[in-house]
């Protein structure tokens, strides 16, 4: 059984590998925060708008979830030239919060440090998490947000 302060070490550990898994894998592929999804542009068409004074989120056939748009432009607001970097690290900072949660969730369910480990290590290396976390689209913040309530 790891003791208390243990748990704080391993939770720190955890949230800094999958931090550089990020980095690593953003350094390593070279694709832009556009490249991969037709969304993104979207997204940032929409900040864009916002940022005008216009609200409207409506596009014929895609369903905009408004907290994205709204999370660009308050990037665009702190950072203005810098914004996708901020943007982008941002996210990679919730995803590695999120990582730590599916530790503490399967320990809380399993009683397991060992599956506890092994739930958040799949979860830092999973293909699709890897994939999304540096591009500008909502599923980050929405599967982080989602992990983490």
């Amino acid at each position: 059984m790891i003791k208390k302060y243990q748990h704080k070490y391993l939770h720190l550990s955890i949230f800094l590998i999958c931090l550089l898994s990020r980095l690593l894998f953003k350094l390593i592929s070279g694709y832009n925060n556009f490249e991969l999804f037709g969304d993104s542009t979207r997204y940032d068409m929409l900040s864009d708008r916002i940022l005008e004074g216009n609200f409207d989120l409506d596009i014929v056939a895609f369903i905009v979830a408004p907290l994205y748009p709204y999370f660009l432009v308050l990037c665009k607001w702190i950072a203005s030239e810098n914004w996708e970097l901020l943007a982008v690290s941002s996210q990679f900072l919730l995803v590695s919060l999120s990582s730590v949660y599916i530790y503490k969730t399967a320990f809380l369910i399993f009683k397991s440090t060992e599956v506890a480990i092994i739930s958040a290590i799949i979860f830092i290396i999973y293909p699709m998490t890897l994939w999304y976390n540096f591009t500008l689209t909502q599923e980050t913040l929405f599967q982080s947000f989602f992990i983490i309530f």
